[in-house]
C-alpha cells in the first residue's frame, strides 16, 4: 500500500507509475494508475440556453454554451422538465452527451391540464460526481 498526503494536483487526469526496490536492489515492474482529479465542478457561463419551437407541440432546446467545462474530464448532461417546478411529466434523461434535444410538448399532463409554461432543468455532471445545474421557465404561449 502506497500513501501520499498533502499534494496539490491540478485538474484532470493524473497518471501515477509505482514501481518497487527490495532489499537485494531488484526493481520490479512498474505498475501504472491514472485518476482523474476535479477540484472544481462545472461552471456556469452566464450564457443561457437557446429554445425555439418546431412545430406546435415540439421544443428544441440548445445548451452547448451555458457551462464552462474542464476539458480533461469526461462529463454527461442531465435534463428534466416539467410542467411544474421540479416535476418531471414531461421529461427525465440522465447521460446524455448531446448538448442539444427535441422535445415533445404534450398540451396535457396529469398534473397540468393545460400546458403553458415549462419547468427545465439542466445538470452537467463530471464523471466524478461534481455537477452543476441550469434551471429556466419556457413560456409556451
Amino acid at each position: 500500500m502506497v500513501k501520499i498526503e498533502n499534494i496539490d494536483l491540478i485538474n484532470g487526469e493524473v497518471i501515477a507509475e509505482v514501481r518497487a526496490i527490495n532489499k537485494g536492489s531488484y526493481i520490479s515492474d512498474s505498475v501504472n494508475a491514472s485518476l482523474f482529479v476535479a477540484k472544481y465542478p462545472p461552471k456556469l457561463s452566464g450564457i443561457s440556453a437557446k429554445f425555439s419551437r418546431n412545430g406546435a407541440e415540439k421544443l428544441h432546446l440548445s445548451w452547448a454554451d451555458v457551462f464552462n467545462i474542464e476539458p480533461s474530464i469526461q462529463f454527461s448532461f442531465g435534463l428534466t422538465i416539467g410542467t411544474r417546478k421540479g416535476y418531471t411529466d414531461v421529461l427525465e434523461i440522465h447521460y446524455i452527451s448531446d448538448d442539444n434535444i427535441d422535445v415533445p410538448i404534450p398540451r396535457s399532463t396529469i398534473i397540468t391540464p393545460i400546458v403553458k409554461e415549462v419547468f427545465i432543468s439542466i445538470d452537467c455532471i463530471y464523471e466524478t460526481g461534481l455537477r452543476a445545474t441550469y434551471a429556466t421557465i419556457y413560456k409556451l404561449a
